[in-house]
């Protein structure tokens, strides 16, 4: 069995040729779901919770108009992207200008800032022929950010922190729930 953190179709081939078992999702809903812009689609089908948002194209992004809507901070992402390489914070005209000089003309997810800690979580959705539960999901965790010595994008993860004290988190039962919602559609892809 091979185990992976990131399925490609190419790993998929390999795997297939030499008959070894890939413990990962699908390659291709992988891509759909880590697209940035496809998951804030796919959330807003689902009336699932998100910060307010809107998508265009980078070069058609103007700073006044979107710190008018979402406060003189706002969030720019591109499709693709990891640990916030592809993630902006953005808080003037000037910011926003150098990022445009710097990259295509991608769609960009623009989204409101909310202030407070970021927190994550993981889940698995399992075969019912190997479990009925058929998603685990574990506790949120803290993710670290804002540390330009770890990683350098203003959106950037560089570490977690995990708590037994769960009473920190508003509404975990809400979460879960979300959490179980997001698998079922998952499963029926």
């Amino acid at each position: 069995n091979i185990l992976v953190y990131k399925p490609s179709p190419s790993l998929e081939k390999i795997c297939q040729k030499n008959h070894w078992q890939l413990l990962a999702n699908p390659a291709k809903l992988n891509r759909q779901i880590e697209n940035k812009i496809n998951f804030t689609q796919i959330i807003e089908k689902l009336s699932l919770p998100q910060p307010n948002y809107e998508i265009k194209k980078l070069n058609d992004i103007s700073y006044s108009e979107y710190s008018q809507k979402f406060g003189p901070q706002f969030f720019l992402q591109f499709p693709r992207g990891f640990a916030g390489s592809s993630t902006f914070l953005i808080s003037s005209t000037d910011q926003l200008q150098t990022i445009k000089n710097q990259y295509l003309n991608y769609p960009t997810k623009i989204s409101q800032k909310i202030d407070g800690p970021t927190y994550s979580l993981n889940a698995c959705l399992i075969h019912p022929r190997v479990n009925q539960t058929k998603i685990v999901i574990q506790p949120p965790f803290f993710q670290i950010t804002n540390l330009p010595d770890l990683n350098t994008s203003s959106g950037g993860t560089c570490g977690n922190i995990y708590t037994t004290d769960f009473s920190i988190f508003k509404n975990l039962p809400q979460l879960f729930s979300d959490v179980r919602h997001f698998g079922s559609y998952l499963q029926q892809q």
